[in-house]
């Protein structure tokens, strides 16, 4: 007989009880375990069900974000928590927490803490109103190249106000949260796959601060979605796509300033050309299980 190396169940939590929804007593005696909640509710939720995923598995390390949008097997929903838990069988985790907005060095700094010579992955969440998360990856990039991380950044089903993120209860809105995942046998693939179609015409990116967008061709970054877009629409389902080196990049806005100005999740700069992102959700479906095989 085979032996797992991993075991994932999702459970979808929806204001019941989550005494009733999930069976503890199958992990209690499970030593490595890692809990993932991606929270559709908000920060509160995130920490009442923290707080009890600590109580009742002590031992699982548990982290969690706020979203816009969640996904439990084939399933995409809103306003919903989905509570994902993985046991390991020879795999160490470990979880560790940064405050604050300095972003390269809160990479550096979650990598040396959480890495040894057999870490696999990291798995990483930021705040999503505040984190340039381009340059937290440049930071963990500095200090191990080699090392897979996967993650993404916090959401407030589309408010762009705060997010909230989370380790083994303790609730912030300006950080980072991870957790490594260290082993000799378990095995850690990534793949490349871009479905968003560049749509209309280029326009110059004017005027940056930092992933602060401030002028588009002679427009606030406001001005500018408004224009093309309209009033009814939500900004972060329209990237804005550069070609870096002949590869397609989708810089996603996640939040937006007094000034009409606009925030993303990584660097653009003075002088890039930009096309508006269309999801095509034919193209997105296509031959998954091609990317899986390779």
């Amino acid at each position: 007989m085979l032996q797992f190396i991993m075991k994932t169940y999702n459970y979808t939590f929806a204001n019941n009880n989550l005494l009733n929804l999930i069976p503890y007593s199958k992990f209690i005696n499970e030593e490595n375990i890692l809990i993932q909640i991606f929270c559709g509710h908000d920060g509160h939720t995130l920490e009442l069900i923290s707080n009890e995923m600590k109580k009742e598995l002590p031992q699982a390390v548990c982290i969690g974000t706020t979203t816009d949008g969640e996904i439990s097997n084939e399933v995409v929903s809103t306003l919903k928590t989905v509570i994902c838990i993985s046991i390991f069988k020879d795999t160490k985790v470990k979880g560790f927490l940064l405050k604050g907005l300095d972003a390269f060095n809160n990479g550096f700094k979650m990598a040396k803490e959480l890495t040894n010579k057999n870490t696999k992955l990291i798995i990483t969440f930021t705040d999503g109103t505040n984190t340039n998360a381009e340059e937290y990856l440049k930071g963990i990039e500095s200090f191990d190249k080699e090392l897979m991380v996967c993650g993404g950044m916090a959401g407030d089903n589309g408010v762009f106000e705060k997010t909230f993120i989370s380790l083994n209860g303790e609730i912030i809105s300006q950080g980072s949260v991870a957790v490594s995942l260290s082993s000799n046998i378990l095995e850690v693939k990534n793949a490349h796959k871009f479905d968003w179609i560049p749509i209309g015409i280029e326009h110059r990116i004017d005027k940056m601060q930092g992933n602060k967008i401030c002028t588009i061709s002679g427009m606030s970054a406001q001005e500018f979605y408004k224009k093309y877009l309209g009033e009814d629409f939500v900004q972060a389902e329209y990237p804005l796509i550069v070609n870096r080196n002949g590869i397609k990049v989708a810089r996603a806005v996640l939040s937006k300033y007094d000034d009409g100005s606009l925030g993303c999740a990584g660097n653009l700069y003075e002088g890039d050309m930009v096309r508006l992102g269309f999801a095509n959700s034919q193209m997105l479906m296509q031959n998954p299980i091609e990317y899986l095989e390779n």
